[in-house]
């Protein structure tokens, strides 16, 4: 009888290289995380500057507004306060009692123009406007209220030319109501500039926190793994503390039950191999013994 020899084949295992920081998961979760919010930053910075601007935009048009309305109201229902009658078609009279009674605001300027040559203008209004021959005789021969953006040599202005006619349709005159809104605009962008600091400082502090977060969440998996790295035949007593009750959770105990399946099966095929080892010693013995008498002479 050829008794063969019982051996245990073991997998040679090989080591796995560790994950660079910038290619594991928790850089993943975080780049999505801050990717999202910068997104979402974006379009509430763009969302919010837009809506400041049509602010600006509807602040103006109601300003210009205002103004040739009291305009109005003053040419058809007011009196000259040094005669007591009605203005009539003495536009230098009402465009006169107007700059008197009317304020401009820090960026807003009221020219008036009267047979073609500029008349009367706001104290505080620019000066270098009414130099621009080319403005002026757009301004001073319109024949209908004309809303216009021009660029003046006090920069961008947002305008509304009104022509006062008389009882025949001819221009006696012409006002001129003009907005810059370069000061407004400058503090849309000042407030568009705060959001976009502030954003960019809630998205560094949601990075580190992200960061944080994600390997605290992620902490069994690594655990997991480093279990999984020194775990061998010989020693299945290693367990991973399980916390909580989410999903990572359940992987930490599925991979504990494994590990007790695992230790049981080698166990039992420990208790199996001891009791062959024990049953075959005494027959191998004997067999032994008459080998080696057989072995000393005689048939």
């Amino acid at each position: 009888m050829t008794t063969t020899p019982m051996t245990t084949t073991m997998t040679e295992s090989h080591p796995v290289e560790s994950v660079p920081p910038w290619r594991s998961v928790r850089a993943k979760v975080v780049v999505v995380i801050v990717g999202l919010l910068l997104l979402a930053f974006v379009a509430t910075v763009l969302v919010a500057r837009q809506m400041l601007v049509a602010g600006v935009d509807e602040d103006v048009e109601r300003e210009l507004a205002q103004e040739v309305e009291e305009l109005r109201a003053l040419a058809e229902d007011g009196t000259d306060p040094a005669t007591g009658e009605p203005f009539g078609d003495d536009v230098e009279a009402i465009f006169t009692v107007f700059m008197e009674r009317n304020v401009p605001a820090r960026d807003e300027a009221f020219y008036s123009f009267v047979g073609g040559v500029p008349h009367l203008y706001s104290f505080d209004a620019p000066r270098a406007v009414i130099d621009d021959s080319t403005l002026v005789q757009a301004w001073s021969t319109a024949t209908e209220p004309t809303r216009r953006d021009v660029e003046t040599p006090a920069g961008s202005a947002r305008t509304l030319v009104v022509p006062l006619l008389d009882t025949a349709g001819d221009p006696l005159g012409t006002f001129v109501v003009a907005i810059f809104p370069a000061d407004r605009l400058d503090d849309v962008a000042e407030v568009v500039r705060t959001i976009s600091l502030v954003a960019v400082l809630v998205l560094l502090v949601t990075s580190v926190v992200a960061w944080l977060v994600a390997g605290r969440i992620l902490r069994p998996v690594l655990l997991l793994t480093d279990a999984a790295r020194t775990i061998d035949a010989g020693d299945l007593t290693r367990r991973i503390e399980v916390t909580g009750h989410d999903e990572l959770a359940q992987l930490a105990a599925t991979f504990n039950s494994m590990l007790d399946r695992l230790d049981g099966a080698f166990g039992s095929q420990r208790a199996f191999l001891d009791d062959v080892a024990h049953e075959l010693r005494t027959p191998i013995t004997i067999a032994r013994g008459h080998l080696e008498t057989m072995g000393s002479g005689g048939e």
